[in-house]
């Protein structure tokens, strides 16, 4: 067996620390919870396109919150509403807000209730925010190239 450390026999190679994450790494992991992904999302989509009009009465699942976890859904392959509903219980929890229910009905009807107009609101929002940090550096000759891949076609 050969020795991790052939200068300090004894020491663990648990001492020498752990290789660093990539960004990559760390913000997938934080994506998966409801909060590290309303914070990603939240750099590209403010809030505010989600916010409830004067009419609307306080419900347990807000326009945002539903939109991040239906987000989160989409983006989980695999996931359930039911999944969805255990984010936002685990969110609540760590907020110290009461959960909502196990039950995904309510969160499936909070989905019914995202209106169009908010979501063609975050869509202009995401394609507005990578026009503006779009320079000329990813331009040819001044143009946006575009490639397709048609192999799979």
């Amino acid at each position: 067996m050969s020795n991790p450390t052939p200068y300090l026999p004894g020491f663990s190679h648990r001492l020498c620390g752990r290789r660093a994450t990539s960004e990559a790494t760390r913000l997938s992991t934080q994506a998966k919870t409801l909060d590290g992904l309303a914070a990603l999302v939240a750099r590209f989509i403010p809030a505010e396109v989600f916010a409830p009009t004067g009419d609307q009465r306080e419900r347990i699942f807000p326009p945002w919150v539903t939109f991040i976890a239906f987000l989160g859904q989409v983006l989980t392959r695999g996931s359930v509403c039911r999944e969805a509903v255990r984010r936002v219980q685990s969110w609540c929890i760590a907020n110290r807000q009461s959960p909502p229910d196990e039950n995904s009905s309510g969160y499936c009807q909070a989905r019914k209730r995202l209106t169009l107009d908010s979501l063609r609101a975050a869509h202009e929002q995401i394609s507005g925010w990578i026009q503006r940090h779009t320079g000329e550096a990813q331009c040819w000759c001044g143009r946006a190239v575009k490639v397709l891949d048609g192999c799979g076609v």
